[in-house]
């Protein structure tokens, strides 16, 4: 039974009774085990507001809205009777105040909002107390804040993450729909957020059909042979992010009329635009494999996150029209449905990896994986927070080992947002790789629009 709580104005919380200690899982292990100084696995959200906010308002709202997950209130340690087993425990010196920062813009603009998002996202969270930070970061742009949330990959995945998020934003009102159609009507009714404590009951419901689809994107036999690729280099502790955004309704009726799914879309313009990247340093491709992050529960709540997810490596072609292309992955990811590494079953693995101390050595210098994409479905209408409106949501997820670029997607309100996440060492501007996936997502849309375009 969760504890009850006592929220004060201080941020300090006591609770009673104390939660029992609850093991750590073997998926939520591995992500701590990724961990690296160099790579820290944190997820990330930056959400930008339509205008100012009361800083003291936001972390009161925040120092109470988090308290409503148990994970967040816990930190991880070794048992006391397994000393080699890792649990979670309520921590006795919780307190809010100590995740929630304040910070100013460096200068107007998204692009420095992002440089400071990229120090946040990288800087280490402290082991001894709940694995998450907030700042709320004032002078983005004239008039209008930010919000960034740092949490780290063990407490929860992509599923987890928009329970988080649910908690945070407003609860949305259930809107009127006597105006509606009943096809309409039925599908209002499913678009409310949440009802605290629950999180995203639409957002859940999009990430189930999103998760069927990314089952969908299993590589043939030929997409687990390494492919050679200057992308794979040790990384260093820095990043680069760039932004790309498209029309969610526009991409959704391309990939309908090409019998693909906006995962094939994604995979094509992101294997694209590196090509287009390496080429430019006289590299030449043929074809990339990409990481996909696999979901294997259809929903989750703010009192149940964690990890449970797949890792799901795609062969992405990078030669021949694009359209070609797009035909190519989405009839590999048709083919192979099913074909992916579930986490929890390779646990066994990954033990004898980190007992013999070769864990990391492998990570660091696995060829397998070119790159990673992540793709998460976010809600299908406005957020607010404290009132004020979410503007846009930027999600950044984590690179590890030594794959030097990734790409996250995140929909919101008609809006896919792609963030690029570059080592700075290898890619000190992640911005000609963003506008390089910006060209090819136009030109896959053109082509699809009209096939002699392209």
């Amino acid at each position: 039974m969760d504890a009850v709580l006592r929220v004060h104005r201080t941020g300090s919380v006591a609770a009673e009774p104390a939660r029992a200690a609850e093991r750590v899982s073997a998926a939520d292990v591995a992500q701590l085990q990724w961990e690296s100084p160099e790579a820290p696995m944190h997820i990330t959200a930056v959400l930008e507001l339509a205008r100012a906010i009361d800083p003291a308002e936001v972390e009161e709202a925040l120092g109470e809205r988090m308290l409503a997950v148990p994970r967040l209130r816990q930190r991880v340690v070794r048992s006391a009777r397994w000393p080699r087993r890792l649990v979670w425990v309520d921590d006795p010196h919780f307190a809010t105040s100590r995740h929630l920062s304040r910070a100013t813009c460096p200068a107007p603009g998204e692009e420095a909002l992002l440089e400071l998002a990229a120090t946040e996202s990288t800087r280490s969270l402290p082991r001894d107390r709940p694995l998450w930070r907030a700042i709320h970061v004032s002078g983005f742009t004239e008039g209008r804040d930010a919000l960034v949330v740092v949490v780290h990959h063990a407490v929860a995945d992509g599923i987890g993450g928009l329970a988080v998020l649910g908690q945070i934003v407003d609860a949305a009102p259930t809107p009127s729909t006597r105006h509606l159609t009943p096809v309409a009507r039925t599908a209002k009714l499913l678009e409310p957020v949440r009802s605290r404590p629950a999180s995203f009951t639409t957002a859940s419901r999009r990430e189930a059909k999103a998760s069927v689809e990314r089952r969908q994107l299993a590589s043939s036999p030929a997409g687990h042979r390494r492919l050679t690729s200057s992308l794979n280099q040790p990384i260093g502790p820095e990043r680069q992010l760039a932004v790309v955004r498209a029309d969610l309704s526009r991409l959704a009726a391309l990939a309908h009329r090409q019998h693909a799914t906006i995962n094939d879309i994604l995979l094509t313009a992101a294997a694209e635009a590196l090509r287009t990247v390496l080429a430019e340093v006289g590299e030449d491709v043929s074809a990339l494999v990409v990481s996909v992050p696999v979901s294997h529960r259809v929903s989750t709540s703010a009192t149940r996150l964690g990890n449970d997810v797949g890792a799901l490596p795609v062969r992405v072609p990078c030669t021949g029209p694009l359209l070609e292309r797009l035909a190519r992955t989405a009839a590999t990811t048709r083919k192979g449905r099913g074909r992916h590494v579930y986490t929890a079953s390779i646990a066994p693995v990954l033990r004898l990896l980190m007992h013999l101390g070769l864990f990391q050595r492998f990570i660091r210098r696995q060829r397998l994986v070119n790159t990673f994409l992540t793709n998460v479905h976010g809600p299908a209408y406005q957020l607010s927070l404290l009132g004020v409106p979410i503007a846009a949501v930027v999600p950044i997820s984590p690179i590890a080992g030594n794959v030097t670029v990734a790409f996250t997607a995140f929909s919101y309100a008609g809006t896919l947002s792609v963030t690029v996440l570059a080592d700075r060492d290898r890619w000190p501007d992640a911005r000609p790789i963003a506008a390089a996936l910006h060209s090819a997502l136009q030109q896959v849309q053109v082509a699809g629009d009209d096939p002699t375009e392209v």
